[in-house]
């Protein structure tokens, strides 16, 4: 990676960061506006958007090469991914209880 500006590598993080967000939003249709925020102040999240968004790319080209050898790959992603979805609605739904009752607070 020498010869390449080090501001580079940082643009290209925060880019896939925000292609990963953005996949969690279409998912989470309900919570579009939260899904940012949460991922700009809670790093679990943000590391379950990555995640998330990495196991999908992954399913995308296993299902473009449409390979058999691959079917069982497919399938374990498939599964990462289900469980990734449950994660993220987990920490969406608690940050939302918890946002709730800090109102109730005030």
């Amino acid at each position: 990676m020498q010869g390449q500006p080090a501001y580079l590598f940082g643009k290209r993080a925060l880019t896939s960061a925000a292609t990963y967000v953005a996949r969690v939003r279409k998912l989470f249709p309900d919570w579009a506006e939260e899904v940012p925020k949460l991922a700009l102040r809670n790093e679990t999240f943000r590391s379950l958007c990555e995640d998330y968004g990495l196991a999908s790319e992954a399913l995308d080209l296993l299902e473009v090469m449409n390979r058999p050898q691959d079917v069982e790959k497919m399938h374990e992603y498939r599964a990462i991914i289900k469980d990734l979805q449950k994660d993220l609605k987990h920490e969406l739904q608690a940050s939302h209880d918890h946002d709730a009752s800090q109102k109730k607070e005030k």
